[in-house]
């Protein structure tokens, strides 16, 4: 994988919004963001289709014009990352329409998370660079952006490509090997995002992978299928560990039994032997760590409770 350039005081965000169209409300957290932005001196600047909709009513724009937005920062000189604004559902109609090959020519941080890791994770494997696991372009109205953890992360990890995750909550271990001890490259993260790109060319390589696996509003039945359908591929087959992030509004939560998202996932995963682990420091309206995705990742217990990413995946610019 290519290392990306780092961001550095002076320079200009784009924001696209690549799925859900844009609300009113949207507008007020975006300027809350660019205000953010400001004052870690970058600047930013939003599509022009920021607050449209398509003829649906649903995406902000036809496919090909959310891809061209993107297509277009990455070409632009002038950005020195991309940050797609938020999930929903629409991402992977893009997919036909992004220019991989003008992409690969111009690598550049792009952030995202939920609907939006498809376009990362088919970024990623298609044009061979890092990509990143990362929150909204939103802040206020307890969104990530509110946490001063994530707002740490943001800097350390984006401006000086710092190399520790670790812990805002407790971490819990569901299955332990004998040292505790696993490797592999980040693959991730939302769990219908991932079958999204299933029968694609951008479905990613599972071999000793880590699965960081993240969710939105699931219910028991689709969890149940979500995994059910990736035991079926072979996905856990391949896996050396998985990682569950924070899961937001799980119904399982709220029912008598009070039943935990990774209860269920242990539960249906009895067979295998691989590590899992939960943590918080990724997911929707927790703290974030940004995931550069594809890049290698440890963790030796015997190192202390961190997470390490291996790679060098930034290339820092002072």
């Amino acid at each position: 994988m290519l290392k990306v350039n780092g961001l550095k005081r002076g320079d200009t965000v784009g924001v696209v919004a690549p799925s859900k169209k844009v609300s009113s409300d949207d507008k007020e957290l975006a300027s809350n963001f660019v205000s953010y932005m400001r004052e870690v001196g970058l600047k930013v600047v939003f599509s022009s289709d920021f607050g449209k909709s398509d003829e649906f009513n649903v995406s902000s724009s036809s496919p090909k014009e959310r891809a061209d937005y993107i297509n277009e920062m990455f070409s632009d000189p002038n950005i020195s990352a991309i940050w797609l604004f938020q999930g929903g559902q629409t991402c992977n109609e893009l997919l036909p329409y992004l220019d991989y090959d003008l992409i690969s020519k111009n690598p550049k941080i792009i952030v995202g998370k939920s609907d939006c890791d498809v376009l990362l994770m088919a970024i990623s494997k298609k044009c061979g660079f890092y990509t990143f696991h990362g929150c909204d372009a939103k802040y206020g109205n307890k969104k990530e952006f509110d946490y001063e953890y994530t707002q740490q992360f943001f800097q350390e990890r984006l401006f000086k490509g710092e190399s520790d995750i670790v812990p805002y909550f407790p971490w819990k271990f569901m299955r332990e090997n004998d040292s505790m001890k696993f490797s592999g490259e980040i693959v991730g993260c939302n769990s219908k995002s991932i079958l999204k790109l299933l029968g694609t060319p951008f479905f990613p390589d599972f071999d000793k992978k880590v699965l960081f696996l993240e969710d939105h509003k699931p219910d028991v039945s689709g969890l149940i299928a979500r995994i059910t359908q990736l035991k079926q591929v072979g996905v856990f087959d391949k896996i050396s560990a998985l990682v569950i992030g924070h899961i937001f509004e799980f119904d399982g939560e709220e029912t008598e039994s009070h039943i935990n998202y990774e209860d269920i996932v242990f539960n249906l995963l009895k067979e295998y032997d691989f590590p899992i682990m939960k943590i918080d420091e990724f997911g929707h309206y927790f703290p974030h760590a940004f995931l550069p995705l594809y890049a290698n990742v440890e963790f030796d217990i015997s190192k202390g409770m961190k997470l390490t990413i291996l790679d060098k995946f930034l290339d820092v610019k002072n």
